[in-house]
């Protein structure tokens, strides 16, 4: 059971103002001494409370369970002394418990229109927070990347190797796992961050009060421990500020006791402790105007300007063994769509074709590789939600670009589609569509079926036939629960062609009107076909027999290279070649 500890507090008498102080993964209250004793040399009179989080290195306690207690603890303490400022501190990954307990309070503006009975009421003291205070947060999630150092990743990379069965043998996921990018619970606090400077605006527009809270990162200018491009967030909005932490890392960007002097820029030599604590308390203190002013803008971040006239933002997202060129070609024709004079009054539409890259076949066969496309593709949903906060969010997807979303829609609730276009879907045949039409995550959606998708009939139907893996043969099955001229989940029987069959150039005519009046197609005559191919179809039934007949295979070239007439060094050098070969093969196909 997650459960968090309040015995430090320190209470004055007549407080007016409280400041809630959040310590760092695996470290504890003691760790944010020096901030609570800078906060007494400012703020004498306040209340300060710090309190003890579950966050040690084997920590299985979920950060939700972990900011409501503390909300549900200011609560009490608001109660009994009305304070006329709050302010929330936090450290690492208390900054971003710091933002969900804020979140918390600021109670639900709804996911979307359609869900106006998900709001949740607001916390009476939500008003009284006066800002919220970051040193190095995790914004955007760590991960393993070029920009860490060797040892910084080798030390990822251990703790991972002992965190991940930790996690497996409780059946509960790590905390650190929780703060990964792209993480349910990163990529949630994330969306609702949006959602509420959404509601901020509109309450702005509608001449409510409203404002948003600001919000300072202090950044560390040699942190090693979390990339720079993930301690920027750019949807947090306007009210963000950025400050730089003179000779500092991710740990030590909290510790004033550091006496060791910063480089000389002239004048007086300063200890780099007394550096990062007059920052925070010149932070802590500022007007909004003099942080606006003192702000640092990310140069290699781009914020994008805020369009809410835009109505329409369709994601087109491509498969493995694939970089995606063609996306750019049904965006056009979606865009040439939306300017057709039945629509251009009525419709401003963008689109989303940003590719993950190459992604070869031995990568798709890894469910951790695969859940990364996810995370990724989850961090451009909730830009596209910052950036056109009222607008209708579509689909189109081809082979793994189906299982993105349908993995996404899963793991992450929040996450609404208003139609879905599925070509060449390598997502299991049962895929519960229903449910989340229900659950309004999805309105409306059309699965294409080809005649000859060989792929999809011969290796994510096998995966299917022995019920390992995620993935499926909808591409060359469809859905259980499409039908054609069904009310809202359609299917395409049959296109003409293999697995790409459906993003042919005669058939992006009918995904971009899909998207506007999604209904029945009828695919052109030179495209459509009665029926399925009936070899390929023959070999689906037998799917799983196709990768062991390969794998078969590939074990006896390398048994007979291994039996050649040779010298024993020469069989075993040419059988390591061979293996060698088939892995760099498998990586480029």
């Amino acid at each position: 059971m997650t459960r968090v500890f309040f015995s430090n507090f320190e209470q004055r008498s007549g407080a007016s103002v409280l400041y809630v102080v959040l310590h760092a993964y695996n470290n504890g209250p003691q760790h944010v001494q020096g901030i609570r004793a800078a906060i007494r040399e400012i703020e004498p009179d306040a209340d300060i409370l710090c309190p003890e989080m579950p966050t040690g290195l084997f920590s299985l306690a979920d950060p939700e369970d972990i900011a409501a207690q503390i909300k549900e603890r200011i609560d009490l303490l608001f109660a009994e002394n009305a304070y006329d400022r709050i302010v929330l501190v936090g450290h690492s990954v208390g900054a971003l418990i710091c933002r969900r307990v804020y979140l918390l309070a600021f109670g639900g503006p709804p996911v979307d229109a359609r869900d106006a009975d998900t709001g949740t009421e607001a916390a009476v003291w939500v008003g009284r927070v006066d800002r919220i205070i970051q040193f190095a947060a995790m914004s955007r999630g760590w991960t393993i990347n070029h920009h860490l150092s060797r040892k910084t990743a080798f030390g990822y990379r251990v703790g991972l190797a002992a965190l991940l069965p930790w996690g497996f043998m409780n059946a509960r996921t790590p905390l650190i796992l929780h703060i990964r990018k792209g993480a349910p619970f990163l990529t949630r606090l994330r969306m609702d961050w949006v959602n509420m400077a959404n509601e901020v605006r509109r309450r702005a527009g509608a001449g409510q009060e409203a404002t948003h809270v600001p919000t300072i990162q202090l950044l560390g200018t040699i942190d090693d421990t979390v990339a720079p491009e993930d301690n920027i967030d750019p949807v947090a909005g306007s009210a963000f500020f950025y400050r730089d932490v003179p000779g500092s890392g991710h740990g030590d960007v909290i510790d004033f006791g550091d006496t060791a002097a910063l480089p000389s820029q002239g004048g007086e030599p300063l200890g780099r402790g007394d550096a990062r604590k007059a920052v925070f308390q010149e932070v802590a203190t500022a007007t909004v105007a003099d942080l606006t002013q003192s702000s640092v803008h990310p140069a290699d971040e781009t914020f994008a300007d805020v369009e809410t006239d835009v109505t329409h933002v369709v994601f087109v997202v491509h498969g493995i063994r694939d970089v995606g060129y063609w996306t750019h070609k049904i965006a056009r024709a979606i865009m040439r769509r939306a300017n057709a004079p039945d629509l251009r009054d009525k419709v401003k539409v963008r689109s989303q074709t940003s590719s993950y890259g190459f992604f070869p076949i031995i990568s798709f066969l890894r469910p951790a590789k695969r859940m990364e496309k996810v995370d990724w593709f989850m961090d451009q949903y909730v830009q596209v939600r910052a950036r056109y906060p009222e607008a209708a969010v579509s689909f189109v997807g081809h082979s793994h670009g189906t299982y993105l979303l349908a993995r996404s829609l899963r793991e992450y609730e929040f996450c609404r589609f208003d139609t879905v276009v599925f070509a060449g879907s390598v997502v299991r045949r049962a895929f519960p569509w229903r449910d989340f039409i229900a659950q309004r995550q999805v309105r409306k959606m059309i699965n294409y079926v080809a005649t000859a998708d060989w792929v999809v009939a011969f290796f994510p139907k096998a995966f299917q036939a022995v019920g390992w893996q995620d993935l499926g043969s909808a591409g060359h099955d469809g859905f259980d629960q499409a039908v054609k001229d069904g009310p809202e989940l359609f299917e395409v029987e049959y296109v003409r062609g293999d697995h790409g069959a459906a993003i042919q150039e005669g058939n992006w005519n009918d995904i971009a009107a899909f998207i506007f009046d999604p209904r029945q197609i009828e695919p052109a005559a030179g495209i459509s076909a009665p029926r399925r191919n009936w070899l390929v179809e023959r070999i689906g039934f037998v799917a799983p027999a196709v990768p062991l007949l390969i794998v078969a295979v590939a074990v006896l070239i390398g048994y007979v290279l291994y039996q050649a007439p040779t010298t024993a060094w020469s069989n075993e050098l040419l059988v390591g070649v061979y293996a060698f070969l088939v892995v760099k093969g498998l990586s480029k196909l």
